[in-house]
C-alpha cells in the first residue's frame, strides 16, 4: 500500500495488528489470490462502526482504501469471538485479576429502530421502545463474554439462555464462573434451575431499594458501563442492522477495539 494513501482515523498500531492478525486465516494456494490489505479491511470496519451508517455512503470511504463490499463484518464474527476469549483474559492479567473471572453481570438494553431500516420492528412494551433488544454478559471489569441479540418482546428470562451458546465456543476460559447478578427480571425459580444446570452457577437478583429516589445498586453499574461503551459507537446507537448476527458482530467488534486500546 502507497505511503499516501490517506489513513482512518480507526487507524491501527503495528502491535496492536499483530495481536489481532493471528486470528486471520493465512493467504490459501486455492481460488483468486487476496488482493485487499487486511489492516486496511480492519481499519474500514472500525471507521463504520465508530462513524455510524451515514460511513456507509459510497463518498464516506477514502480513496485507495477497501470499498464498503469489502469491509462488510460479517466475515470478522468468528475473529470477534476468538479474540474476546482470548484477550479478555490478558486485560484481566494486566490489572493483576485471576484469568478466568469468577462473576458475571448480566444486563439488556432495548435499542430503536434506525432511521434507515424499513422493516417492522417488535415493541419493549416495558421500556416502550420499537426495535430489538441485546442480551449481555460481561465479567466483572465490565469485558464482554458473550452476546445475543433479538427481537425487542423477548423477555429477560427468555433471553438468558440464548447466551449460553456463545459461551460454548470459547475455550472454557470461563471455567471459575460461580455466579451470575442480575436484575428482577431474571428471577423465576425455573430460569435459577435451568442456570444451576447449564452455566453451573448460582443466579443472584440484585433487588432494587424501594422508593422513588435515585438509589446506587451494587454491582449492577459494571455492565451498564459496558453498554455505554458500546452506545458511544454510532453504528450501535440505533438499529440499522437487517440481521441480528451483524449487530453481534459489530458488538464485539466494539470491544475489540477497546481491548486493543488496553493492551497497547
Amino acid at each position: 500500500m502507497e505511503a499516501t494513501t490517506p489513513a482512518y482515523p480507526t487507524r491501527l498500531s503495528d502491535t496492536q495488528w499483530e495481536t489481532l492478525a493471528v486470528y486471520f486465516a493465512a493467504d490459501s494456494q486455492l481460488g483468486r489470490p487476496r488482493n485487499t490489505h487486511l489492516p486496511a479491511v480492519v481499519e474500514a470496519i472500525l471507521y463504520v462502526l465508530s462513524a455510524g451508517s451515514g460511513a456507509c455512503c459510497r463518498g464516506s470511504f477514502r480513496l485507495g482504501r477497501p470499498s464498503m463490499a469489502t469491509s462488510h463484518p460479517g466475515a470478522t464474527r468468528a475473529v470477534g469471538s476468538a479474540f474476546t476469549a482470548t484477550y479478555a483474559g490478558g486485560v484481566r492479567l494486566s490489572r493483576k485479576r485471576r484469568q478466568s473471572p469468577w462473576v458475571a453481570i448480566a444486563d439488556t438494553q432495548s435499542v430503536p429502530l434506525g432511521c434507515l431500516t424499513h422493516r417492522a420492528g417488535d415493541v419493549d412494551g416495558g421500556k416502550r421502545v420499537k426495535g430489538r433488544k441485546r442480551y449481555l454478559l460481561v465479567e466483572s471489569m465490565g469485558l464482554l463474554l458473550a452476546v445475543v441479540v433479538t427481537a425487542a418482546k423477548i423477555s429477560d428470562q427468555q433471553g438468558l439462555p440464548p447466551l449460553w451458546r456463545p459461551l460454548q465456543f470459547q475455550g472454557g476460559w470461563f471455567h471459575r464462573l460461580g455466579l451470575i447478578w442480575g436484575d428482577r427480571g431474571y428471577g423465576g425459580h425455573m430460569l435459577f434451575e435451568w442456570v444451576l444446570e447449564h452455566f453451573h452457577c448460582m443466579l443472584e437478583v440484585l433487588e432494587h431499594p424501594r422508593g422513588h429516589s435515585f438509589r446506587w445498586v451494587s454491582r449492577r453499574w459494571v455492565v451498564e458501563r459496558t453498554l455505554a461503551w458500546i452506545s458511544r459507537c454510532r453504528r450501535l446507537s440505533q438499529d440499522n442492522e437487517k440481521l441480528p448476527r451483524t449487530w453481534e458482530t459489530f458488538i464485539y467488534l466494539a470491544m475489540i477495539e477497546l481491548m486493543l486500546k488496553r493492551l497497547a
